[in-house]
C-alpha cells in the first residue's frame, strides 16, 4: 500500500499517496488548501472575487442609471398594459379586488415609511444622495421599506391589470431595476459612511 506521509510541519497536513499530493479533506487542491490555512486566497478565488466584483460594478452603474431614469417605469407600464394578453383569472373584479388590497398594502408601507422618519426621496439632482443614515421607524426593521412598498404596488397593479403580459415582463423588470438600485444606494452608503452603514 502506499504510504501515507505529512509534507511540510509548518504548514497544514496534507496526504499523498505514492508521493502523489491529493485533495484535502474539503476537495481542495494541496495548494489551495495551504492558502486558504493561512488566510490567503487561491488563484481561483481571486479571479471569481474579481468576476465578482466586476458583476457587483456592472450592477451598481446599472442602479445608477436606473435611479436617474426611474420616473419612466410609469410609461413602460401603460405600454405593457395596452398590450394583449390572457388573463390571469376569469372574472376581472376578482383581479381587481386582489390587486388593489395588495397594491394598498404596498401603499401603506410607503406611508409610513415617510411618515415614521424623514428621508430625503429622489436623491440630489437625479443621482443617489444621502445627508445621514436613516435607522429609525420602518428603517430599524427593514433596510428599504420604500422598496418593500414598491414591490407590492407593482404585484398589486399587475394582479389588478389581469395580465400575463405585465406579470410576467412588468414584474421582474421592476424587482430587477429595483435591485440595481438598492445595490447603487448601498455602495453610496458603505462609501460615504463606512462600518456605520454595515
Amino acid at each position: 500500500p502506499p504510504a501515507i506521509q505529512a509534507i511540510d510541519s509548518a504548514r497544514p497536513a496534507r496526504l499523498t499517496f505514492g508521493g502523489e499530493p491529493r485533495a484535502d479533506a474539503a476537495g481542495c487542491a494541496p495548494e489551495a488548501a495551504a492558502d486558504r490555512a493561512r488566510g490567503r486566497p487561491s488563484p481561483g478565488n481571486q479571479r471569481g472575487r474579481r468576476r465578482k466584483d466586476s458583476l457587483g460594478a456592472k450592477l451598481v452603474e446599472l442602479g445608477n442609471f436606473s435611479f436617474r431614469y426611474r420616473g419612466y417605469m410609469l410609461p413602460v407600464a401603460v405600454l405593457l398594459l395596452l398590450i394583449p394578453s390572457p388573463d390571469i383569472t376569469a372574472d376581472p373584479a376578482v383581479a381587481g379586488l386582489a390587486g388593489f388590497l395588495v397594491a394598498l398594502a404596498g401603499q401603506a408601507a410607503r406611508v409610513m415609511t415617510i411618515g415614521l422618519a424623514y428621508i430625503i426621496r429622489g436623491g440630489r439632482n437625479h443621482k443617489v444622495y444621502a445627508e445621514e443614515l436613516v435607522t429609525t421607524g420602518l428603517y430599524s426593521h427593514v433596510r428599504n421599506p420604500m422598496y418593500v412598498g414598491n414591490f407590492f404596488l407593482v404585484i398589486g397593479l399587475a394582479i389588478a391589470s389581469n395580465s400575463w403580459v405585465f406579470a410576467l415582463v412588468g414584474v421582474p423588470l421592476s424587482l430587477g431595476m429595483h435591485k440595481a438600485i438598492v445595490a447603487a444606494e448601498e455602495h453610496f452608503l458603505r462609501t460615504k459612511f463606512g462600518a456605520q452603514f454595515d
